[in-house]
């Protein structure tokens, strides 16, 4: 036996999202239950969502993907690994529950789905020989890299007690934005086009593949709560932000803006008023997103009153050259013509986790 047991899948999503907002301090977005669908039916990829026993109590919650030969959690998205609902896993280490887990389902013989495992007190396997990736705020295994970091705006319930938390340069350039004519619209599917239309150029400038709107129409369908933020001038698009969230955590997944309208400060206006909503919603935590540390994106999520957390991509085995990190082919995507990059980049980009 593999000691996996099957789960049906309402039951287990009902209980999946029982444990996980009974720790709503370690909650991220890579939890949510709904992306199991959205990576099988559009990825076309293996997740597997783990719900962890010992004692016969449920302790914790792990979910990974299979993406070729290797196990990632999650794809496309900043955290993962164990999320530990009580103390009854304290004894154990993460890495040692991970690579149990791992070591039976690099045999392959299991489908994906929701699973019960019971962890057991046997010592970290030395036959795990499948590239492990686990992105969390915590260090795991020998090897990894910390060039990322999340910025996290813990959020008060007031809007206006909020915007008091800015300093006075943040709020002069939020109400700039206002009186330079920037309007911001919110809303579901019907905010797509004017979306993926800002993504899509933005991407291309900084030479790389977009998602593209097929990704993002997927990602709406499997997960309810998302919600799409454009910043408008004179009715054209300017700015665009998708914005997911789970129980009181909300993330600004992917965020862009149109650079020549930055003057008028269109990036401030927009993250404000995903701000007011998810106060409105009762947020507690709005995240900004993942950036590469003393980075230009970085500094600007400085100016905001956030917490900046390093988020660590923790591997078992060195990793091979990734086409993520070959400046040459963001040099040759940036010179390509548009119609050549929409259509080539979403197949590019969804396979760069």
């Amino acid at each position: 036996m593999n000691g996996f047991q099957k789960l049906d899948l309402q039951k287990a999503t009902k209980q999946w999202n029982t444990l996980a907002t009974e720790v709503p301090s370690h909650l991220t977005i890579a939890f949510h239950p709904g992306l199991f669908h959205f990576y099988i039916t559009h990825l076309s990829l293996s997740p597997f969502y783990f719900i962890l026993y010992y004692n016969d109590e449920p302790a914790g919650l792990f979910p990974v993907v299979k993406t070729g030969m290797s196990f990632i959690s999650m794809p496309h998205f900043s955290g993962g690994g164990i999320l530990r609902v009580n103390k009854l896993l304290n004894h154990f280490q993460d890495e040692e529950i991970i690579l149990q887990i791992i070591e039976k389902l690099q045999a392959g013989q299991i489908t994906s789905g929701f699973y019960r495992f019971d962890v057991s007190g046997g010592k970290p396997s030395v036959r795990v020989h499948s590239p492990v990736e686990i992105r969390s705020l915590n260090p795991l295994f020998d090897i990894g890299e910390t060039t990322k970091a999340v910025c996290l705006m813990y959020l008060k319930t007031d809007e206006k007690e909020q915007f008091r938390q800015f300093d006075s340069n943040l709020r002069r350039k939020i109400n700039k934005a206002a009186k330079n004519g920037i309007v911001i619209r919110k809303g579901k599917e019907d905010m797509l086009d004017d979306f993926t239309l800002v993504y899509n150029r933005n991407m291309h400038r900084i030479g790389s593949p977009s998602l593209g709107k097929a990704f993002f129409k997927a990602l709406h369908s499997a997960v309810e709560e998302t919600i799409i933020f454009v910043a408008y001038k004179d009715d054209q698009p300017i700015g665009g932000s998708f914005v997911m969230w789970y129980d009181g955590y909300a993330e600004n997944t992917w965020f862009s803006t149109v650079e020549k309208y930055n003057k008028f400060y269109t990036s401030y206006l927009l993250h404000w008023e995903t701000v007011r909503w998810a106060i409105r919603s009762r947020i507690h935590t709005y995240s900004m997103g993942r950036s590469t540390i003393d980075s230009g994106t970085h500094k600007y999520k400085l100016q905001w009153p956030v917490e900046v957390k390093p988020l660590y991509f923790n591997r078992n085995l060195r990793s091979k050259m990734s086409l993520k990190d070959q400046r040459w082919a963001t040099k040759i995507w940036k010179i390509l013509p548009a119609f050549l990059v929409d259509s080539l980049g979403p197949a590019i980009a969804k396979r760069i986790y």
